[in-house]
């Protein structure tokens, strides 16, 4: 008798479902029973697993071939290959303690894949989709969601994936949830959970896949959209929005009104070309490549687009200041939101001292103190304009330090993170901050993707972000020097010798030391915690030891 003819569901129950789990031999012998009252809180739950055997059995393979959609926009043909997800009675099943739901089950996680007490924890989850667990769980369960938004129980997948959206809130779980539900809200055009997939975030910041959600459904734009967009358009005079952000939006409500006589933004009536650009939008392993990051046409990107959302901005600043000038007049003027020290160190042409905030005789042209406090004034260029403003010393070196850690690199990504983090902390974010949520979001999808090289790297950025803000680096630096170790034992590496630099006592004793691969791994002997190198004049303990590949002689007769 296989492990599900033992799963029942009580009908006279119609909130909980009761599941009785048999496994009949552990791996060892033994005979191991498992009781489940209640898999979930809610019977839809039990009816959103995939079971490849069984009574229950509800998973055909060849449904997974050629289910297409499209749409005047774009088309896109899924092509599943196996489950994740499905469950099977022919993996074994052992009780433990939850205590270690907690524990990392690695990444692109399966049923399968999991150990028998990982298998145990993962079911005894299922009994409340809320409880906290790794996140490598919400994810087995959440791949098989994914293929319900493509085919099968798609409403009720909606729904559970918005439940898990709130009490989950990982990062990289909440950026794949959010995209695949606008995507599937496209695909069945399905206005509704476009809408309850929006009022889930907690910002009003359109990005490009709610663009084309609300173009094919003729959906448009308010005002607090538009004005979340401002960055990833080139609007860079953000003072009035940041200060006056009320009657910024009232005036380009009345602009609106006047211009399209709704005071909206109607996006569907843009008539225009859009290029296709590669969006990561699902999770789900066993979907290839080309469909998990499909080609969607890019509206943020489109020339008359952005020439148009720009026009709207541009023109509602230079209304907001007559308003203003004439509200002073009349000494009804609100306050601003933010003060204009704040404010001078972003992206206005302020003549007043970053510091104390105290009036200056005229905009300096270079570096210069101040005449009131006696502090050094920077006078350079911010990442998001080209006018000189004025900085501290402080942000001086952060700005620096940003722009040499971007050289090179596609600043509408960081336009588009400054422009949802405004919306998010209610204020311009510092340039270093909006670095690491790149940072952050390059190795979730890179983790994602199992792209070592990429972690690696972006982990060693990482590292150097925090080192320049002097807080404890060693974490990430040690992650760096680990996924070299994991690069090498992918390529069947066996062993490593360490090279270390002449500069630092500490780490000429290790130089030269040979390891193995898993030797290295479980010790970490770098970087090294007796470390004193430094590098530009920051703390000690940046070590540069490195891995080397390393070949004895019958590796190499062999």
């Amino acid at each position: 008798m296989g492990i599900f003819d033992f799963l029942k569901r009580k009908t006279e129950q119609k909130e909980t479902v009761n599941v009785v789990i048999q496994e009949a031999t552990s791996p060892s012998g033994n005979a191991v029973a498992t009781y489940f009252d209640g898999l979930t809180s809610h019977d839809r739950i039990f009816n959103l697993l995939w079971f490849a055997d069984g009574k229950f059995k509800n998973y055909d393979p060849e449904q997974d071939q050629n289910v297409l959609f499209e749409n005047e926009l774009f088309r896109i043909t899924f092509s599943f290959g196996s489950e994740p997800s499905l469950l099977s009675s022919k993996f074994p099943i052992k009780p433990t303690s939850f205590s270690e739901a907690n524990h990392s089950i690695g990444y692109f996680p399966s049923y399968e894949g999991l150990t028998p007490e990982q298998r145990w924890v993962y079911l005894n989850w299922l009994k409340d989709i809320r409880q906290q667990v790794d996140i490598g769980y919400v994810f087995v369960f959440y791949y098989g969601l994914e293929r319900h938004l493509v085919y099968g129980n798609y409403k009720d997948a909606v729904d559970v994936i918005l439940l898990l959206r709130k009490y989950h809130k990982n990062g990289s779980f909440q950026g794949y949830s959010l995209s695949a539900l606008i995507l599937a809200s496209i695909l069945h055009k399905d206005k509704e959970t476009l809408e309850k997939a929006l009022e889930s975030i907690d910002n009003g910041y359109p990005d490009n896949i709610v663009l084309i959600a609300k173009y094919l459904m003729k959906m448009d734009l308010n005002p607090e959209e538009i004005v979340s967009m401002a960055s990833s358009v080139g609007f860079k005079n953000k003072r009035y929005i940041n200060q006056y952000p009320d009657l910024f939006k009232e005036v380009l409500s009345s602009k609106l009104q006047s211009e399209f006589g709704n005071n909206t933004y109607p996006l569907c009536s843009l008539e225009a070309n859009f290029e296709s650009k590669k969006s990561l939008v699902f999770a789900n392993i066993s979907l290839p490549s080309d469909t998990r990051s499909p080609s969607l046409p890019s509206i943020i990107d489109c020339p008359v687009f952005k020439e148009s959302i720009l026009k709207l901005l541009s023109s509602t600043h230079e209304d907001v200041k007559r308003r203003l000038l004439q509200m002073r007049k009349e000494g009804i003027a609100p306050e601003p939101k933010i003060s204009p020290k704040s404010i001078s160190v972003k992206c206005d042409l302020d003549s007043t001292c970053p510091y104390c905030n105290k009036e200056l005789a005229k905009m300096p042209q270079r570096k210069t103190k101040c005449p009131h406090c006696c502090k050094p004034i920077h006078v350079m260029k911010h990442l998001t304009g080209d006018e000189k403003i004025l900085m501290t010393e402080d942000e001086a070196r952060d700005v620096a330090f940003v722009k040499e850690r971007l050289n090179g690199y596609d600043m509408a990504d960081y336009f588009t993170k400054l422009a949802i983090m405004s919306v998010e902390w209610g204020k311009e974010p510092k340039p270093i901050d909006v670095l690491w949520r790149i940072y952050t979001d390059q190795n979730n999808e890179a983790i994602q993707k199992g792209d070592i090289d990429t972690v690696r790297k972006i982990q060693f950025s990482m590292a150097m972000v925090l080192y320049h803000e002097g807080k404890d680096f060693i974490g990430p630096l040690r992650e760096a020097k680990r996924m070299r170790l994991v690069k090498y034992r992918r390529e069947g590496l066996k062993k490593v010798r360490i090279v270390g630099p002449a500069s630092c006592e500490a780490c000429s004793e290790n130089h030269g030391k040979v390891f193995t691969i898993d030797d290295a791994i479980n010790k970490m002997p770098i970087p090294n915690p007796e470390c004193t190198t430094h590098i530009r004049g920051g703390p000690t303990g940046w070590c540069r030891c490195r891995y080397n590949a390393y070949f004895d002689d019958s590796e190499l007769d062999g």
